[in-house]
């Protein structure tokens, strides 16, 4: 047998040899009477023998009843409707509780069923089990309190259930007390102090009163008890009337602020019998009272406000008033105590005024942008706010592991060792919240999460830094970039930027081309299926940057928006290409054509503005000549050399000629403009170097056609162009003009043009 076991049969043979052994039970105490919706307390006195190991309580309150306030770790079970303790190992004897309410509609007796389980044997719990419904209801109504010497009413009314047959009521009343004004036909039993009424042989309601006048020397609360009678059932009901009493009110501010005076006001409330009073009211150390009224004093030994004493209501006061100045360097919360002595009973009053903080409490909020990348710095701000009565404070921040630190504001460092940022103490006149920040760089194989963590010491106090402590590394993206409009016909160049991030150890791309569209000039390896119009790249085994990219050929009918699709995979999780999506007809610019005058000689310029005032491009776009013909049609050399399209004439050739030239738009739309030439007598327009002079005018010098007038012309970009002024040349072709206007201009351009 175990040690146990046999200690347990050695203590059971003790016990019995005494002659104290007993039977376990369970012993239910209640009121053998219940009220509708009225809580009534179950006490079960749980009484296990001596031996036993383990022991467990279970009660089911009637159906329909609630329950509430179960002691000893006990809870009730809605779905069996039990209320439910243990088990318990051990054999302490134990007084369970519980509160049950029952409906309101609740009728005639209810029962209550338990079971106790003490090792493996189950006993019923016995003791009170039945509570009857109360035979009616009864209720008192008095005022809250008494004047000595003024009557009072105090009514009593009973409710009797349809089954009494006769009831009865008396109330019990204050000796000395006198009574009066009986209603319902009750009567006062002057021996006994008793007022009573019945018996009814009814069950009809009743409110019965009477009127009671308690001695002007009255000064105690006074006990008031009544029994009703309904059949062989009694309801007690007793109350206490309190004396009125005195009372002492105070008014003063939530919070002060040092240096700055505030007010308060004692309000004493003496009940009508007293004849005397007086107030006296502490003050702090370092604090001062001033503008005391209603007669008070300072004692400045005791640091006491006193006032009065004052005999006779008239002479009291309604309020008693002072300011009080706090102590310029005041940081704890105030103290007020009062008394109040009317005719020598003492009344208290108090009031605690903490100081006014524009923070009352310190903290540290961090602020981390949204994500990383690997080797690109971030910045990071702690702002410490110390609260208003904080002498100095200091920050420290952990950053994670690997990650380096610069840029560290505010005279803080960065502890290698530790890892962390440490920033003061700072020891501020006044607390002063900072924004304190740093530069932080995650490694070039960090991803995941980073977590940072960091305390704030204000004096001996650590705050936790609060806000956000975590950032997710960027996810790996791939984004395309397509040309705002396509050139129907032609190719178009697609990037797609692929941005892996470490941790991504494969990946692949897909892209799909709309119908009708075809591929070309693929990067990086990447193959086109035309069956399914999609272009492949990968997987790459890696994790580095590649900007893919192909050529997009759209078919020569191509019209309206087209869109593009894709889709990358890294690590096999699959996300959609993101960046542009679609993409729209480019109008191509239409070069209009040109008949121009071919000076005598055999080299002269022509202005590039000249050839595009006629150009137009339907997209709204600013047409510009990217290309001109290498030779004429009679042989002439051309050369754009912006802004001009210099012409080098065959030698022995000074008749009509031709050539062409190209526009573009930024989409890749192009057009080819025409230029007719028509030999001229004039001589050739030609400009001297530009010459500016001391106060930034620009001095022009040219040569054209001897009498004639030529128009001075001036730009900023060498597009648009507005006259200048008329010039006539000189009997030798020479002009001259000083513009004074180009002073502080950076770019000025000038041409000259024949009306």
């Amino acid at each position: 047998m175990k040690l146990r076991g046999i200690r347990r049969l050695l203590l059971l043979a003790a016990l019995l040899a005494c002659g104290v052994a007993r039977a376990a039970e369970v012993v239910a105490t209640m009121p053998a009477i219940y009220g509708p919706a009225v809580p009534l307390v179950v006490s079960l006195d749980t009484r296990p023998d001596p031996g036993t190991l383990f022991n467990a309580v279970e009660d089911a309150p009637p159906p329909r009843w609630t329950v509430a306030a179960v002691s000893h770790g006990g809870a009730f079970d809605p779905v069996s409707g039990k209320v439910k303790w243990g088990p318990f190992g051990d054999a302490t004897p134990r007084v369970l509780q519980y509160t049950a309410t029952p409906p309101a509609d609740a009728e005639g007796p209810q029962t209550f069923v338990g079971l106790a389980v003490f090792d493996t044997t189950a006993l019923p719990i016995g003791g009170d089990r039945v509570a009857g419904r109360l035979p009616g209801t009864a209720s008192r109504t008095m005022p809250a309190d008494y004047l000595p010497g003024a009557a009072l009413t105090v009514s009593v009314a009973v409710a009797p259930s349809d089954a009494v047959r006769a009831w009865a009521t008396e109330e019990r009343v204050p000796a000395g007390w006198s009574v009066g004004a009986i209603s319902h036909g009750g009567g006062f039993d002057g021996i006994n102090h008793t007022v009573k009424w019945g018996p009814y042989f009814d069950a009809v309601p009743r409110v019965l009163t009477y009127t009671i006048v308690p001695p002007a020397s009255s000064r105690t609360d006074a006990a008031f008890e009544a029994r009703v009678h309904f059949d062989q059932t009694v309801l007690p009901l007793a109350a206490m009337l309190p004396v009125r009493a005195s009372r002492l009110g105070r008014v003063a501010p939530g919070v002060y602020k040092p240096g700055v005076g505030f007010a308060v006001t004692l309000t004493p409330v003496p009940a009508p019998y007293v004849a005397m009073l007086e107030v006296d009211e502490a003050v702090p150390e370092s604090w001062t009272p001033t503008d005391i009224g209603g007669g008070g004093t300072w004692d400045p030994i005791n640091r006491r406000i006193k006032w009065g004493p004052y005999f006779g209501a008239a002479s009291m006061p309604g309020t008693l008033g002072y300011r009080l100045l706090p102590a310029a360097g005041a940081s704890q919360p105030l103290a007020l105590a009062a008394n109040a002595r009317f005719d020598g009973v003492t009344v208290h009053s108090s009031a605690t005024i903490d100081r006014f903080l524009v923070h009352p409490a310190s903290t540290v909020a961090r602020v981390l942008p949204p994500e990383f990348r690997p080797s690109q710095p971030l910045a990071v701000t702690v702002a410490p706010v110390p609260s208003d009565t904080v002498l100095s404070y200091a920050v420290e921040e952990g950053v994670p592991e690997g990650w380096t630190v610069s840029n560290v504001s505010h005279g803080g460092f960065f502890d290698a060792a530790n890892r962390k940022v440490k920033w003061g103490p700072y020891y501020d006149p006044t607390p002063t919240p900072r924004t304190l920040s740093y530069t932080t760089t995650p490694p070039s194989d960090a991803y995941g999460t980073a977590t940072f963590s960091g305390t704030g010491r204000f004096d001996a106090a650590d705050v936790a830094i609060s806000g956000v402590s975590s950032i997710a590394g960027a996810p790996a993206t791939a984004t395309r970039s397509l040309p705002a409009r396509y050139n129907p016909g032609s190719g178009n160049r697609v990037t797609l930027a692929l941005v892996p991030v470490p941790g991504v150890t494969s990946y692949a791309v897909e892209e799909a081309l709309p119908v009708g569209w075809t591929a070309g000039a693929i990067s990086d390896g990447g193959t086109y299926d035309a069956a399914h119009r999609t272009i492949k790249w990968g997987p790459y085994f890696d994790h580095d940057l590649r900007p893919l990219s192909y050529l997009a050929m759209a078919p020569a009918d191509a019209t309206g928006a087209v869109g593009f699709a894709g889709q990358a995979w890294f690590n096999g999780v699959a996300s959609a290409v993101a960046g542009t999506t679609t993409t729209v007809p480019n109008t191509a610019p239409v070069a209009g054509p040109d008949s121009l005058p071919r000076p005598p000689g055999t080299t002269f310029r022509i202005a590039v503005s000249a050839l595009l005032d006629n150009d137009t491009d339907g997209d709204g776009d600013l047409p510009e000549v990217v290309s001109v013909q290498a030779l004429s049609a009679h042989g002439a050399r051309l050369e754009l050399a912006w802004p001009w399209i210099v012409y080098t004439a065959a030698a022995g050739y000074a008749g009509t000629d031709s050539f062409t030239y190209v526009v573009g738009d930024r989409f890749g739309g192009t057009g080819t403009g025409r230029v007719s030439l028509e030999p001229s007598s004039e001589a050739p327009q030609k400009l001297d170097p530009l010459q500016i002079l001391a106060g930034g005018s620009a001095r022009i010098r040219g040569t054209g056609t001897p009498g004639a007038v030529h128009r001075l012309e001036v730009s900023g970009d060498g597009f648009g162009w507005t006259q200048l002024t008329l010039l006539t040349a000189g009997t030798d072709g020479r002009f001259a003009y000083e513009d004074t206007a180009a002073v502080g201009k950076a770019v000025r351009l000038y041409r000259t043009v024949r009306p």
